[in-house]
């Protein structure tokens, strides 16, 4: 700790303090997370990841534990994932909102294609939990980014449901082939990292590997990592 310095265990404990905030992380009771909790007479402050949380420490994104509370919240809770049902169109494009931003950054860019109801819908479900977020990073201080892009989603839904390469950079403006195809990548790739979460339901596992299987068609299926 002290090598770690008084600033840096300061954001430390922020972050703790945020997923504890939003039910990623808790504190366990006396003796539960050892399993009897027999010792020397010390006590230490033990924590627990929720199921939410496990997810969120496995997935790779800009803000990890938005990407849990949108795609694996964890089984047997009270809140369902708004990914929940969606086809696999709409789940990539689910995706984009989540992952565009990180990729394109403040470019001016933009589709013709406009997201379908079915996205809409979801983003709207995940709304209280980003703003519930937000709310925490806010009050303890961290600023990782709690945003949601729609300016591709339109463009990666039609994407993961068939359209053809040249339709999708005809719809789309303020990006190469090469940006686009980077943007359906990093999409790709969020879906790829679901099967692996150890909380996740099994119908979105199902509809993420359909959903990357749509997407990895030329060019990006020839793209060289």
């Amino acid at each position: 700790v002290a090598a770690y310095g008084s600033a840096g265990w300061a954001e430390f404990i922020a972050h703790v303090d945020v997923l504890e905030a939003v039910g990623a992380l808790s504190r366990a009771e006396a003796g539960e997370a050892t399993g009897g909790g027999q010792g020397d007479g010390e006590c230490e402050e033990q924590w627990r990841l929720s199921p939410m949380g496990e997810n969120a420490a496995r997935l790779r994104g800009a803000n990890a534990v938005l990407l849990g509370l949108a795609l694996a919240p964890g089984t047997n809770t009270e809140r369902a994932s708004p990914a929940e049902g969606l086809s696999a169109g709409a789940l990539a494009g689910f995706v984009a909102a989540l992952v565009s931003a990180d990729s394109v950054g403040g470019r001016v860019v933009s589709s013709a294609i406009p997201p379908s109801d079915e996205v809409l819908l979801a983003l709207q479900a995940l709304e209280a939990s980003r703003t519930a977020l937000q709310r925490a990073q806010d009050a303890h201080g961290v600023s990782s980014s709690t945003e949601l892009d729609l300016r591709l989603v339109g463009c990666v839904e039609a994407w993961a449901s068939g359209i053809e390469w040249k339709e999708v950079m005809g719809t789309s403006s303020g990006l190469d082939e090469g940006d686009m195809a980077r943007v359906l990548r990093r999409v790709r790739e969020l879906l790829l990292q679901l099967p692996s979460l150890p909380f996740v339901d099994t119908d979105i596992v199902r509809t993420a590997r359909a959903a990357a299987d749509a997407m990895e068609r030329a060019p990006i299926a020839n793209m060289v990592e």
